[in-house]
């Protein structure tokens, strides 16, 4: 049984749409709700303010990226046992895991900066070209990485201080055979003859 796990978001609609996840399993007590405010900043200061008046048991922490590094290092600095943290792509949390393999079990990636400019750059230069979209939103699937794809992804002198954000790809995550079906008429964008 989980006894608790805080959780950081930075809105209340993004806060309501984790806890009716965590609903779904009725041993989860949430003890806290911090605003992180998608910033490692903002996290690390929140998160320490809560750990330091909240020293009851705690089994893990929800986070939505971008705060997963400032959650960590606030963990990191209350000398409190680690506990399982919520990873997306932060290349410093993910190195963390590189370094502590039993750390979590999985990263689930849902927002790539990097693939997700790629895939918006991608669907506005198809509407440009006239390919016609059936539809104003398109959803991506979640990418689940292990610790094998970390240890193949993030070098083995990584720092846990990175910043940086862990692309897995837009062949996983948004390709262009993917993208195909949003549109009417769909080509290949960067093959377009004006």
């Amino acid at each position: 049984m989980v006894e608790g796990i805080p959780g950081t978001s930075g809105s209340d609609s993004q806060d309501r749409g984790v806890k009716s996840g965590l609903a779904a399993y009725p041993d989860v007590k949430i003890v806290g709700d911090v605003a992180g405010m998608w910033t490692d900043q903002v996290a690390q200061a929140e998160v320490q303010k809560w750990l330091a008046t909240h020293p009851g048991q705690l089994d893990g922490i929800v986070v939505q990226s971008a705060a997963e590094l400032g959650v960590l290092r606030a963990m990191q600095q209350s000398n409190r046992p680690m506990v399982p943290i919520a990873i997306g792509g932060e290349s410093g949390a993910l190195c963390y895991w590189r370094k502590h393999p039993t750390f979590v079990s999985a990263a689930i990636q849902t927002w790539p900066p990097g693939d997700d400019v790629e895939l918006m750059w991608n669907i506005m230069i198809r509407t440009l070209e006239g390919q016609g979209p059936k539809t104003q939103s398109i959803l991506v699937d979640p990418v689940k990485l292990t610790i094998d794809d970390i240890n193949k992804a993030i070098p083995d002198k990584c720092s846990e201080d990175s910043d940086k954000w862990l692309n897995v790809g837009t062949a996983k995550w948004g390709s262009k055979t993917y993208l195909d079906q949003f549109f009417l008429r769909p080509a290949d964008p960067e093959k377009f003859k004006h």
